[in-house]
């Protein structure tokens, strides 16, 4: 090729003395030959790079989508007065928590494990957190659903609150204003994180008995 026949005729100039090696030309032979390796090494570099961050991203993704359910100290679960009301559970001992029809609200509860707890939830005109209820029975098919689509837990109660928490005091509360019963009013099943469940507890003056 032309690069050779130049590189041969250069070689023969050296050799008789009418050329210096360090010359531009020699110069620019090596200097190509570094930037072509160093190009090569560059690319290899960037890709090996581009594998722990997308790992890095990828564990970060996993873990956004764990964060629903970690840190959880216990649940709220909505119920209407005139349906099923705190006072016919602790009358009745055990219940089943059913009707349920929303798919995020469904889900909770099959997250739910035996021995979790739950603020009971006075929905419609009270809006008040009115006691505090224990999961005795994981979820399974719900007996009022024809679809075998949704499922139901049994719960028992565990204590009343001394001071009932309202939704107005709770959307008052600045360390409350990310719970989903303020951003999800309609949500009847819900997690709540350890500080928002120690912060409502103080609020209603309720310390739960040792449940071991």
């Amino acid at each position: 090729t032309q690069l050779r026949g130049e590189v041969h005729s250069r070689a023969l100039l050296y050799i008789s003395g009418h050329v210096s090696p360090r010359t531009s030309f020699g110069k620019d032979i090596f200097s190509q030959k570094m930037s072509t390796s160093e190009l090569k090494v560059s690319k290899k570099r960037k890709r090996s790079d581009s594998a722990p961050e997308k790992e890095a991203k990828t564990r970060k993704t996993e873990i956004s989508a764990e964060g629903e359910s970690s840190g959880v100290a216990g649940w709220l679960m909505k119920s209407e007065p005139d349906v099923y009301s705190w006072q016919r559970l602790t009358v009745e001992k055990r219940g089943v928590w059913d009707g349920v029809r929303n798919r995020q609200a469904s889900n909770f509860l099959k997250k739910m494990k035996c021995g979790d707890l739950a603020f009971f939830y006075h929905s419609v005109k009270e809006k008040s957190i009115v006691g505090v209820c224990k999961i005795v029975k994981e979820s399974y098919q719900d007996p009022t659903d024809e679809t075998n689509s949704w499922v139901a837990v049994d719960v028992e109660p565990v204590a009343a609150f001394v001071k009932p928490v309202t939704l107005e005091q709770i959307k008052a509360t600045p360390e409350l204003s990310e719970l989903k019963l303020v951003k999800q009013s309609r949500l009847s099943v819900m997690p709540i994180g350890q500080p928002e469940w120690d912060k409502i507890l103080s609020m209603g003056n309720t310390s739960l008995p040792s449940l071991s």
